[in-house]
């Protein structure tokens, strides 16, 4: 697998022999084949141990010389706004090193990795991951958290990548506007909602039912890869995903995260669907009605 082309264009002076001019990452067309698969393989395609060790062992190979020399440029530079670039760079690498892990993590059974998180902790270190990108956006985030806590059992790993891939899209999303990232949650006993809403460019009415559909992307340099993987994780730990979308106003993901005893969740549609869905489109009018108000 060609992996990623690192260039670094260094400008010497005499008062300084190495300024760093230009810091660019760009990655190369990822081999054929489902990604999706990989990521969160199905019951009935699991992928062996040693493919994501070699994924991981390609990907690590040039990762580890791009951190290696974003902390030598580091060292000899003075600027501080560029030694500030370069942090993003080495925080990058590290996260992306993270997820290596978490992928390998998680490609067994998922009734072997879960267990109880808080949601509310889970949007905050999502938030913390996406900072970055967050910040050189200029991207205010609003957070409207139920005073009750609710604690979900879920794959840890495979949650965050979903809710980080939300994320990342809404702040994609707002290029060129003012964003606004409000996130939200409502709790009961047995429930609860996340909304993540964006104030960003929207998704066309025809666009909206291929969203998920692996390589599917409107972005120039997109794969397309990543709410289709967002999507796989959150129906394999059992959390239910609505979107609403409307161009040039935004787009809201809602969660549902049910029951930790899915089997009695599962029995109880079966028993009154109907009544479910009622209960579901109460829920998710009321939320429009709580973030809209004046």
């Amino acid at each position: 697998m060609k992996g990623f082309l690192f260039k670094l264009t260094k400008q010497t002076t005499m008062n300084n022999p190495a300024i760093i001019q230009k810091v660019s990452v760009t990655s190369s067309y990822l081999p054929a084949g489902n990604l999706v698969a990989t990521l969160v393989p199905s019951n009935g395609n699991r992928k062996k141990p040693d493919q994501f060790a070699s994924l991981a062992h390609e990907i690590r190979n040039p990762l580890s010389t791009m951190s290696l020399a974003a902390e030598m440029l580091k060292a000899i530079i003075t600027n501080d706004e560029q030694k500030g670039f370069l942090d993003m760079i080495i925080r990058g690498s590290r996260r992306i090193n993270d997820i290596l892990t978490d992928i390998h993590s998680v490609s067994g059974e998922i009734e072997m990795n879960t267990g109880k998180h808080s949601v509310n902790q889970l949007l905050d270190e999502v938030l913390e991951m996406a900072g970055d990108k967050i910040q050189l956006n200029d991207i205010t985030i609003r957070k409207n958290y139920a005073a009750k806590d609710f604690k979900i059992q879920i794959n840890r790993p495979q949650i965050l990548i979903a809710l980080t891939n939300i994320v990342i899209n809404a702040i994609d999303a707002m290029a060129g506007v003012k964003g606004i990232l409000t996130l939200v949650t409502i709790s009961t006993d047995e429930t609860c909602i996340v909304q993540i809403e964006d104030n960003g460019c929207g998704i066309s009415e025809k666009n909206l039912n291929k969203i998920f559909e692996p390589y599917f992307t409107n972005k120039p340099d997109g794969l397309g890869l990543g709410l289709a993987t967002t999507r796989n994780i959150l129906r394999s730990n059992h959390v239910g995903l609505n979107v609403k979308s409307t161009e040039a106003k935004g787009t809201n993901f809602i969660l549902r995260f049910g029951e930790n005893d899915h089997d009695k969740l599962l029995q109880r549609k079966r028993n009154v669907p109907q009544l479910n869905d009622t209960i579901n489109e109460f829920g998710l009018r009321l939320i429009d009605t709580i973030l809209h108000e004046d």
